[in-house]
């Protein structure tokens, strides 16, 4: 989904009158809400008593924080975006660590889909862990591709791992790549967060 929503678009002041924010933990807290979003005054006490000054959302089968709001079920990361910057994302909110419940605001980058691809995990299912790097085992070397805007490129072969892997880490420098793309910093590799800039709203 392009703004990461389920349902209908909320405004920047109804997620403001729900929702507190703690860019620094990355916490959304349930508000005491106003009576007028219930049906009897019953219903509006049981659910301040329930959830006001609590913790909001749940991670869903995917890893992310998910809300569940009037209308709509949106993912807890792109309605932060919404209440730091005033203004819903384009496209993509991308976690720079990787870590997908991680919704601190240092965390948290605007992104088109082809950006988003440039700061992927590392992969598991490659011999070398990291992507565009295979052995090739009919020369015995290491081949070495990149996608650059939507194509995979051909960057060569290598006698090592170390120097197909070097020399990937350059392209993807040089492309544009985040710092973290291909590495495990979901399970304890040291993130990198250079190159972010703050963005308040108030």
């Amino acid at each position: 989904m392009s703004n990461q929503l389920r349902g209908q678009r909320p405004t920047v002041e109804t997620l403001k009158e729900l929702l507190d924010y703690e860019p620094e933990t990355g916490i959304l807290t349930w508000k005491e809400r106003p009576c007028r979003y219930f049906k009897t005054n019953g219903a509006w006490k049981r659910w301040n008593s329930r959830y006001a000054e609590k913790p909001a959302g749940s991670k869903n089968s995917s890893g992310y924080i998910q809300l569940c709001l009037p209308g709509c079920r949106p993912l807890a990361h792109v309605v932060i975006w919404v209440i730091q910057t005033g203004k819903w994302p384009e496209h993509q909110v991308d976690h720079v660590n990787h870590k997908r419940d991680d919704n601190r605001w240092l965390n948290l980058r605007a992104t088109t889909p082809a950006e988003n691809m440039k700061n992927l995990g590392r992969q598991a299912n490659r011999k070398s862990g990291v992507a565009g790097v295979y052995y090739d085992k009919s020369l015995k070397k290491w081949r070495v591709w990149i996608s650059e805007e939507g194509r995979n490129r051909y960057i060569g072969s290598f006698d090592t791992e170390e120097e197909a892997i070097r020399k990937r880490k350059a392209f993807e420098a040089a492309l544009g790549y985040h710092p973290n793309h291909g590495t495990d910093t979901a399970n304890g590799e040291e993130p990198l967060y250079n190159g972010r800039t703050e963005i308040w709203f108030d």
